[in-house]
Order: C-alpha cells, then sequence, then structure tokens
C-alpha cells in the first residue's frame, strides 16, 4: 500500500457516495436500497489530479513487475486500461501483486466493483492444475483437467435444507460436465444416484440450469452425499484430496426444555450436523449430555437460535458438566471376614 487507502474514494463526511476506479479513471456512485443502484461517471474535478499521480505510480510498479506493460509503458505512459488490466491480472496469478479494492460492506457499497475484480483479475479455473489419484491404479497420482470433454468429476463440499427445493448439495465441477437428470457415482460409497434438478444460486434466488462445466459452483437435488466426497460419472474412480476440516475449538452443552423439544432438537442437530463439518454433536459418556462443539462460541450460539427460530423448540445451552469421580484419598482401618458357600469349596478371607 503505497498510498493511503482513503485517496482513492470519493468520501464525504457522513458516508461513503462511491469509489474512483483508477485504472479506469471513473468514478462510481451508489444510490438507492442498500446500494443496489449504482452508475459509473468521470472523475470528480476534485481528485482528478489525485487520481493521475495514485495511476502513474500504479502504471510504474507495473512495469517494474511485468515486461509486455514495460514495453508499452516505454512507448507511451498513458498505458490503456485493458492493457493495464491485463497485466494486473498476470501478476496476480503469479502471486506478485495483489489489488487493493475500496467500499463497505454496510449497504453494499463497493460490492459490484469488487466482484467485477474477481472476473478480471483472479485466476479462472483453466488458469489452474489440480491433481487427484486414482483409485484403480493403487491411489497413484493423475492430472485433473477443465476440459468438458472429459469424464466427469466433482466434489460435494456442502449440505442444506432448501424448501421447497429440498435437501441441495453444493457442487463444484472440476472435470468434464454435469447434466440435469445425469447419475453421477458416490466414491465413497460406490452407489450411483441421478440428478433431479441442477440449481444456480444467486443469494437467495435459484435458477434452474440444465448443465455445469469446470469451474460451476451448483445446487443439486436429489443426492444423498457427505460434504468432501468425490462424485463421478462412474467411467473413472478417481477421488480428490478430502476438505480439511478444523478441529473444533469450543464446547457446549444443549438441552431440551421437555419431550417435544427433545424430539425437535435432535431432528435439528442431524441436520445442522449434515450441512457444516466443522459442527460435531457427540453425547458425554459420563454425564449423558448433548455436547455440541464448533469453531467459536458464536458459531454455536447461532445454531442455538437457529433451533429456536426455525423448530420453534425451547432449548438451553451451558458449560458442559464435569463427570466429578471420587478416589482413596486416606487410611482407613477395617476388619471383616469374608464366608461365602458356592457349593464348592467356597470362599473365605
Amino acid at each position: 500500500l503505497l498510498v493511503r487507502l482513503e485517496s482513492a474514494a470519493a468520501c464525504h463526511i457522513g458516508g461513503l457516495p462511491g469509489v474512483v476506479d483508477v485504472v479506469r479513471r471513473e468514478a462510481h456512485h451508489f444510490e438507492g436500497y442498500k446500494g443496489l443502484s449504482w452508475n459509473t461517471t468521470e472523475v470528480p474535478a476534485k481528485l482528478v489530479e489525485q487520481v493521475e499521480e495514485t495511476r502513474k505510480t500504479l502504471v510504474e510498479l507495473m512495469a517494474d513487475l511485468d515486461d509486455d506493460l514495460a514495453e508499452s509503458f516505454l512507448v507511451d505512459e498513458n498505458v490503456p486500461a485493458d492493457e493495464l488490466e491485463r497485466a494486473i491480472r498476470r501478476q496476480t496469478i503469479a502471486r506478485k501483486f495483489c489489488p487493493v479494492l475500496l467500499g463497505s460492506a454496510y449497504k453494499n457499497k463497493g460490492v459490484q466493483p469488487l466482484l467485477d475484480a474477481v472476473c478480471k483479475y483472479l485466476p479462472s479455473p483453466g488458469d489452474r492444475t489440480y491433481s487427484g489419484y486414482d483409485q484403480s491404479r493403487n491411489a497413484e497420482r493423475v492430472e485433473i483437467t477443465p476440459d468438458e470433454k472429459k469424464p466427469f468429476l466433482g466434489m460435494a463440499f456442502k449440505s442444506q435444507d432448501l424448501p421447497p427445493n429440498g435437501t441441495l448439495t453444493y457442487m463444484r465441477v472440476y472435470q468434464g460436465s454435469l447434466k440435469k437428470g445425469q447419475s453421477v457415482v458416490d466414491t465413497k460409497t460406490n452407489k450411483r444416484q441421478s440428478l433431479k434438478k441442477l440449481l444456480r444460486l444467486h443469494s437467495s434466488e435459484t435458477r434452474e440450469v440444465t448443465s455445469a462445466g469446470p469451474g460451476d459452483i451448483v445446487a443439486c437435488t436429489g443426492l444423498d452425499v457427505f460434504s468432501g466426497v468425490t462424485c463421478t460419472d462412474g467411467k473413472i474412480n478417481w477421488t480428490m484430496s478430502p476438505l480439511h476440516i478444523p478441529a473444533p475449538v469450543v464446547s457446549l452443552s444443549i438441552s431440551p426444555a421437555s419431550r417435544e423439544d427433545s424430539t425437535k432438537m435432535a431432528k435439528a442437530l442431524a441436520r445442522f450436523k449434515r450441512e457444516d463439518p466443522t459442527f460435531i454433536v457427540s453425547t458425554d459418556p459420563g454425564t449423558k449430555e448433548t455436547i455440541v462443539s464448533g469453531m467459536g462460541e458464536l458459531h454455536l450460539f447461532i445454531y442455538a437460535e437457529r433451533i429456536r427460530r426455525e423448530y420453534n423448540a425451547n432449548v438451553t445451552t451451558g458449560e458442559p458438566r464435569v463427570n466429578f469421580r471420587e478416589t482413596i484419598n486416606e487410611r482407613v482401618p477395617f476388619d471383616y471376614t469374608h464366608k461365602r458357600q458356592s457349593g464348592g469349596r467356597g470362599q473365605y478371607g
């Protein structure tokens, strides 16, 4: 960060009306409900000089990193925006440069330029290579290529109940294509299942699609698989490295207020455990308490609140009880004669 972050913003007291794109020399203004309405104008006159200085610094920095841009810069210091964006993309993928964008998560200000920057600067599936394991050849390492013509390979990374669509399985396609009505094989159980629907999700909106290719993330209905499972079309027996699930750091006890609440709580916990691999449910063998573990107190409190709100179940949370056990801690004199007749010689001591 060679300049202060606010130098690239059109700020005023009381809020953030917009941001300035120094690459394209444009000003973005956000208006309406939650900043969903935005328009692009010329840079305000009071910021023109500052934007030009910042852009010059950016171009000089990129010329030091990117040979193609350096040649253009030697011919003309006023490098076109498209050429500058291509240089930023190349160096971002090479991990030599990190784009910084200004915005505010509150009321979605700057979100649209951020999403555009993801498409412009971050690597596409074709810019990366992945590896898997061929289970038919003693887990021999194989290269996965983002080619639609090759056999399908994808990973289910999340499950979610979303009425009225039922249970959704989120799938990332790494190779081949996934089509509506296609059957896939769960490589963990070798069970073949058929897709009913393919959905593309945008926030709370869902849109049905007929196919998905490499790099696409879609939600599938009709599948019963766990998170982190590799799915194929059955033509190959390849698997990918499983998801890394961090160990839980906080545990709480959770208990229902009544038997009816117990049934609702059990249903909710089974659902949450299936949806979130970092959410662990267990029973303490000593105290018989139901223990939930996760990534933090907020993580667990959110699930407890969802049980109350979505399942109308009255539950309470607290710290797990310690199952105390006593042991002999001092000498005690005693005198006892043991006699027991068992039908044979008997017992005497």
